[in-house]
């Protein structure tokens, strides 16, 4: 199935982006609407194009391809006659910070238009169109705004722009300086046909969520500091406050936040824990990964005669910086003399072996550091992550991610056992098998993109693995009389493979799909094979479910049929 369809600016030429990746050439040999397709067409002239979030064409074969980092990539079809071939310099990084767009397309001599999040018409020029850097005058320039109502844009050349609007109407406009300058011919803007809904729209990715999980503003997204803090109490030797090192090495809890150590992960001999690192950069698609600030302890802390976890951390906190302030201190990215979890995250690891796990916010804590005459201020106020001598790592790994915004997902029904991070899991036990997070949390964290479509017509598409290529991997089911607030989120979810080593405990054999509820303020999966809310059950080739319920228990009337072979796709009617 295609992802992407587009002209590449020669008389008749189309491309088509499928959903693999596969860039496939076609020529329309008539181009008078009789159907004739020239030699060539449906040939395979490239591979590896689903790392691009937008593809657009120019003239003369250019093609752009924008990533998801924001890199504007230029190639060009030299032969355009379905047989590969690509200029000098195709594949050449020509921009940067184009991430933002939300559509972009080509016009003629090097002309391209990009339509940004918030509406705003941005004009660029390629001047050399060679694939090395060089841009006209004025590129950049707002040239217009309020375009964040169409669907689609496309360029129908001598600086003509189309433009289909959310009920389907066709707008037409010409830009008349094409320059990058504003100045619009008479007659811009208005309507020239109806019924393009075959254009499929859909609300931004941001009204369903996406990259809104933040600390201070901050997303989950690069380095974040770690600090793990082992705190010791003396109240006596039995097993309900063993020892540190009768259980793990400290040289254990180092592995455990900052190693890069390979799976199978385990506690027994050989000794090999699982990696926080590691599991934020393999959960996240490597967009988010966790820095060493220090490994602290273990700390004598006395007898245990604390209330709660928050008056604990407060003692805990400040005999950490008595240890060592300058991590505390180095912490300030920002420079604004406090110290937040959108700059460092804290595990306190304490010697109870009856720890129940928790995340809780520190009291502010005070600091002050004199370095010869200079006298250094600092307010501490963080998420602090505890865990225990047995608390599997799933559940530390659960508390820590608290410290990045993630929402308890273990009272939804059947509690979301084994399929999500933020589901049901033993407090003790001392194991390391773990889940990744859900794609709504990866949604919300900004770790994802899904792709969007609406369930007022049928559809069917393949379904894969979330990887740092395939980021636009789920789909949303959506409906517009129920807007953003409430949909379906469908993921493919499997623990083969290196990317999916920490998916590795996942139920039901964990090959196949998970739908989830997003809605009536809860997220909840929908599990094989009843759709059983809280379930556990993966759905698998073959199955087919029955009507999807809305959070409200109203019926959508849209089953969802699975089936893995040749591959695994997902259909809807």
């Amino acid at each position: 199935m295609s992802k992407q369809i587009l002209a590449g600016g020669e008389a008749g030429s189309l491309y088509v982006v499928t959903e693999d990746g596969d860039l496939l050439w076609y020529g329309d040999a008539n181009r008078n609407g009789v159907t004739g397709w020239a030699p060539g067409s449906g040939n395979l002239i490239g591979s590896g194009w689903e790392d691009f979030r937008l593809v657009f064409g120019g003239a003369d074969g250019i093609l752009y391809g924008i990533k998801n980092d924001g890199d504007l990539l230029w190639y060009r079809d030299a032969n355009r006659n379905g047989v590969t071939g690509w200029a000098a310099n195709s594949g050449n990084r020509i921009g940067s910070g184009w991430q933002d767009f939300r559509l972009a397309f080509g016009g003629a001599d090097g002309i391209i238009y990009g339509i940004k999040n918030n509406g705003d018409l941005l004009w660029y020029r390629d001047a050399h169109r060679n694939g090395t850097p060089g841009w006209a005058a004025n590129s950049g320039n707002r040239i217009g705004s309020g375009w964040n109502e169409y669907a689609h844009a496309l360029s129908g050349g001598q600086g003509i722009i189309y433009g289909v609007d959310p009920v389907g109407r066709l707008h037409w406009y010409v830009d008349v300086s094409r320059n990058g300058t504003p100045g619009w011919g008479q007659r811009s803007g208005d309507v020239i046909g109806t019924g393009w809904l075959g254009i499929q729209w859909s609300p931004a990715l941001a009204t369903f969520g996406h990259s809104t999980m933040r600390q201070q503003g901050k997303p989950a997204l690069g380095p974040r500091r770690l600090l793990v803090i082992l705190a010791e109490y003396a109240n006596d030797a039995a097993n309900n406050f063993p020892t540190f090192s009768s259980l793990h090495a400290i040289e254990y809890y180092e592995r455990l936040g900052f190693g890069q150590q390979q799976p199978p992960f385990s506690t027994k001999d050989p000794v090999n824990p699982a990696s926080l690192d590691g599991y934020f950069r393999q959960c996240s698609g490597s967009r988010f990964w966790l820095e060493r600030a220090g490994l602290l302890g273990p700390i004598a802390m006395g007898a245990l005669n604390d209330p709660g976890p928050e008056a604990r951390s407060q003692r805990i906190l400040e005999q950490a910086a008595l240890l060592n302030p300058r991590i505390f201190f180095d912490a300030d990215l920002d420079s604004d003399d406090i110290v937040t979890s959108s700059e460092m995250l804290v595990l306190i690891v304490e010697n109870i072996a009856a720890l129940q796990p928790a995340n809780r916010d520190n009291l502010p804590l005070q600091l002050k550091w004199q370095i010869g005459p200079i006298a250094l201020n600092k307010t501490v106020t963080l998420h602090v992550a505890f865990a225990g001598p047995l608390t599997p790592f799933y559940q530390i790994a659960h508390e820590l991610s608290h410290s990045l915004g993630t929402q308890d997902m273990y009272n939804n029904g059947a509690g979301n056992s084994l399929i999500t991070l933020m589901g049901g899991y033993s407090f003790f036990g001392n194991d390391q098998g773990t889940v990744h997070l859900d794609a709504w949390h990866k949604l919300a964290l900004g770790w994802c993109e899904p792709r969007r479509r609406r369930l007022t017509r049928p559809g069917d598409e393949l379904l894969l693995e979330i990887t740092p290529s395939r980021p636009t991997a789920p789909i949303i089911l959506w409906h517009p009389s129920r807007g953003t607030s409430d949909y379906f989120l469908v993921e493919r979810r499997s623990f083969q493979g290196v990317n999916h080593a920490y998916d590795s405990g996942l139920a039901n054999n964990g090959d196949g799909a998970l739908i989830w509820r997003v809605g009536g303020g809860m997220v909840a999966h929908l599990g094989a094979p009843n759709l059983n809310v809280g379930g556990s059950g993966v759905w698998v080739g073959g199955q087919t479910t029955p009507p999807l319920p809305w959070s409200d228990g109203s019926s959508s009337g849209v089953r969802l049929a699975f089936r893995s072979f040749p591959n695994f796709r997902v259909a809807w009617a």
